[in-house]
């Protein structure tokens, strides 16, 4: 699971596909989400995605990692799941999974 832990508008202005949305501050009451799988955390410089990973690794939760600020995860994400860049009408680039659609999901 990659996770980015920026706030809900960050996440509207621009995301990476094939991510979920836990803002930190809602991250305590969703630890359950993450037992057992690798989680990979983000956010816009690395900072709250390093507490995230803390967090998350007091709770127990194995195999988590952090990806660093956005611009990292979205290169990392785009070599290693063979990502392409899309414009938007808006002009913000968002990364699409080749042949999917979106499924970007909230908590």
């Amino acid at each position: 699971m990659v996770v980015d832990v920026r706030s809900q508008n960050e996440f509207a202005g621009e995301s990476i596909e094939c991510t979920v949305n836990l803002p930190l501050e809602n991250l305590d009451d969703n630890t359950d989400k993450f037992k057992g799988q690798t989680t990979l955390v983000f956010c816009n410089s690395g900072t709250r995605s390093h507490i995230a990973m803390e967090k998350l690794t007091q709770n127990g939760i194995d195999n988590v990692f952090n990806l660093g600020g956005f611009t990292r995860a979205k290169e990392l994400m785009a070599a290693t799941l063979n990502l392409k860049t899309s414009e938007k009408a808006d002009g913000l680039d968002h990364l699409y999974l080749a042949g999917k659609t979106n499924t970007n999901q909230v908590f």
